[in-house]
This record gives C-alpha cells, sequence and structure tokens, in this order.
C-alpha cells in the first residue's frame, strides 16, 4: 500500500547491495541506530585503514572514505563476511537465503560480538562448539564433503598445536581458511592479503609477522593447499598436500 510519501526501494537497483545490508540490519537489531556514526569510526577504524591497504592498493587516497565508509555501514560485521556467506557459502540450494544468513549472523554477534570491533570470517571457529558454526554447516550440509571439510581443518589445527610452533593467531586464521574454502567452484580459498584482513581486530598486524605465521601454518597443515603460488588463494582439501605432507615429515625426527 502506497502511502503518501513513500520510499520506494527497488532491489534490482544500483543500489541494491547496500539497501539489502541495511534491511539486514534492520531486522537484526532494533537499536543500531541509537549508535552515533563516531562511535562506529571510532571502533572500526583500524580495520577500515588496513581493508584500503591490503585489499584496495589500486586505488587512490580520495576515494579511502568511500572505502572506509562500507565498513562502517556494515557494523558490527566486515563487508567480507556478508560477502562471503550471502554470494559464496549461502548460494546452496539446502540454503533459505535470508533467513539463515540471520540465523547465522545473530548466532556469531551472540558469542563474538563483544570479544573484537568487527566480526569477520575468522570469528567463525572450527575447533568451537558454538551454535553459529553448526547452524552454517547445518545450512550447506547437502553439499558433498563440506561437513567433513570441518573435521580435516580441525585435525590440521591440532596437528599444527601438537608441534610446538608459536602461531599465536593459529586458531583464526585456520578458521578462516575453512569458512573460504566452502565456496563451491574454483572461487574456494582466501589469498593472503584477504586472510591478513580477516584476523585483523582493534590494530594492525605486522606484514612480516603474519608471513611468518602463515608460512609456518601451510608448512605443518598437510591439507592447506595452494601454496605454490605466492599470492595465489589458500584453501582446505579433502585431499593432502604432497608438498605439505613431505616438509611435515622431513621435519619429523622419528619419520
Amino acid at each position: 500500500v502506497h502511502r503518501q510519501g513513500p520510499v520506494v526501494i527497488d532491489f534490482r537497483g544500483p543500489s541494491a547491495k547496500q539497501d539489502r545490508q541495511k534491511l539486514l540490519l534492520h531486522r537484526l537489531f532494533e537499536n543500531r541506530r541509537n549508535i552515533s556514526d563516531a562511535d562506529i569510526t571510532n571502533t572500526a577504524g583500524a580495520y577500515a585503514g588496513e581493508r584500503f591497504r591490503l585489499m584496495h592498493t589500486n586505488k587512490s587516497e580520495a576515494e579511502k572514505e568511500r572505502v572506509q565508509r562500507e565498513v562502517f555501514s556494515c557494523w558490527p560485521f566486515s563487508p567480507e563476511l556478508l560477502d562471503l556467506l550471502e554470494d559464496h557459502i549461502l548460494l546452496s540450494s539446502a540454503a533459505q537465503e535470508t533467513r539463515d544468513l540471520i540465523r547465522i549472523l545473530a548466532q556469531v554477534f551472540r558469542s563474538r560480538g563483544d570479544s573484537g570491533p568487527v566480526i569477520t570470517p575468522s570469528d567463525f571457529f572450527v575447533d568451537g562448539a558454538s551454535d553459529e558454526v553448526q547452524t552454517l554447516v547445518d545450512s550447506i550440509a547437502v553439499q558433498a564433503g563440506q561437513e567433513k571439510l570441518r573435521q580435516i581443518a580441525q585435525h590440521n589445527l591440532e596437528a599444527f598445536r601438537d608441534s610446538g610452533s608459536l602461531v599465536p593467531n593459529a586458531r583464526e586464521i585456520v578458521s578462516t581458511i575453512w569458512m573460504r574454502s566452502m565456496t563451491p567452484g574454483k572461487n574456494a580459498g582466501g589469498t593472503p592479503a584477504v586472510l591478513h584482513l580477516d584476523i585483523t581486530r582493534g590494530f594492525a598486524i605486522d606484514d612480516n609477522a603474519f608471513q611468518a605465521e602463515l608460512a609456518l601454518l601451510i608448512e605443518n597443515s598437510v591439507n592447506i593447499h595452494g601454496d605454490e603460488v605466492p599470492s595465489g588463494p589458500l584453501w582446505f582439501g579433502v585431499n593432502e598436500n604432497p608438498r605439505s605432507k613431505v616438509r611435515a615429515c622431513a621435519k619429523n625426527n622419528k619419520l
């Protein structure tokens, strides 16, 4: 019913994506609009700055404000998380589109909303017993191998911890690689820059420190594929990576 001065939203227009995000946040939070823009900017500023530096290297400083505004408009979720869920993972015929998306986001906010300034794919802990992980797996369980992929990622994380290597963000990196491995087709996985951004919280992570952590993780995780190309995507596969298997065996004195 059109009343006086209606606002007609066309979800097929050029701003359809932004309109869907606004509607999604409106359905999730009844009080989000009470939070000032200044507070959101202060909270998510570090993530927004790193997003521009890592993901938009070809853009000029003049576009920085627009790119950062994309983060603030999606807060408390990262734009990358919404894109991953909506445009990749939940494309499965088993997923009930918006209903499953809202359930997953609501669950992850309940368990991780107070733990960091922005919720990213790395907040879906692969070794956690939290509801959002189970909801996510249930949503796409029809796709062959998805539930098994989580178990493989868990085993790789356990093996890495047993190796004694020092990687403070191992849990987050493994979790975000697992999340991005559920994208169907050839788009599975995430580049090192994407993974770096996913584990960014209230402060920037040093590039060299992240590269060192990622290299250690790849060396000790036999199911991570894609390490042949330095800047290419990394993903978990059901089959073992022969190169990683050889490296892991070579460092094991018993073998």
